[in-house]
């Protein structure tokens, strides 16, 4: 495999991974909103991929696929400011947001009532917007918590490093491999990544190559970047790896703790390097399997 080229990598570190974890769960209930733009406006596709966001490097923010009323819409989610825009898809970017919804102090219903009031003065079917949290981790937010940015900035800055270069990092990895993906987050997960089709030698089962940047699971809290195969191959097939850990328990597959990262001395190149060597390893590795 040739070498990844990453356009830009942020040096992390400026917060501890282990001291992410609440503004990652706050992040993860404010993503539904976004993402039930395109989840519950556009037509369903068999992977839900119509509910999936794209990183946006300029603002720091996950954006929602786009949804036409009296204008093309999108709605995105300013990490840093914990905020909710809805925009003109068709607007310049540096234009004022049709309208904006700041989360500090509000409630998950506050925000859901101003998302679909929003959409309906816009011509779309706001009412027809659903969106599940109780599936999601839990949290005071769930049960009429309110969302407390103040608190935890420095950790949602952080967590927008991490999504830049998880975005960088696949962008790069994605001009090695035509039949890639696009680099997408998945609201459910919190995750951030692309999948690249395997050829297959006889008629089995398509594989399909998975990597990723998770912003925190129950079993691994920090950010962390993943990769497996799927079908999942045998666990005993698996062999030591010099970038990462291997994961047997639940799924088969890679991964690379934020900590790993940030303890490496030196500089964004360093970092950069590591994320890139797991992620270049982890595909020759699963390819084979």
């Amino acid at each position: 495999m040739r070498e990844i080229e990453i356009t830009s990598w942020h040096k992390l570190g400026g917060v501890h991974p282990a001291k992410l974890a609440d503004a990652r769960l706050e992040l993860h209930y404010a993503v539904q909103l976004v993402s039930s733009i395109g989840q519950c406006l556009l037509e369903p596709r068999s992977d839900d991929s119509h509910g999936w966001m794209a990183w946006d490097e300029r603002t720091g923010s996950l954006v929602s696929a786009t949804v036409e009323g009296n204008k093309k819409v999108c709605c995105r989610l300013d990490f840093r400011k914990l905020t909710l825009y809805l925009m003109d898809s068709d607007g310049d970017p540096d234009d004022n947001p049709l309208s904006s919804f700041p989360l500090h102090e509000k409630t998950f219903f506050d925000a859901y009532n101003w998302l679909s009031n929003s959409l309906q003065e816009l011509g779309l079917d706001g009412g027809k917007l659903r969106v599940d949290i109780m599936n999601l981790p839990d949290h005071p937010i769930r049960s009429g918590g309110k969302f407390t940015v103040d608190l935890m900035k420095w950790g949602l800055n952080e967590l927008a490093l991490y999504f830049s270069n998880a975005d960088s990092l696949f962008k790069g990895t994605r001009e090695l491999f035509p039949n890639a993906s696009e680099v997408q987050c998945r609201p459910q997960t919190l995750d951030i990544g692309i999948t690249i089709p395997l050829e297959n030698e006889g008629e089995g089962e398509k594989k399909i190559f998975h990597a990723g940047l998770s912003a925190g699971t129950g079993e691994f809290p920090e950010p962390h970047f993943y990769s497996y195969v799927l079908p999942y191959p045998p666990a005993e097939s698996l062999p030591p790896l010099r970038f990462g850990f291997r994961h047997t328990e639940g799924w088969i597959g890679a991964f690379l703790k934020a900590s790993s990262i940030v303890s490496k001395k030196g500089d964004e190149a360093v970092q950069s390097k590591l994320a890139a060597d797991f992620i270049n390893e982890a595909f020759e590795v699963f390819s084979k399997l």
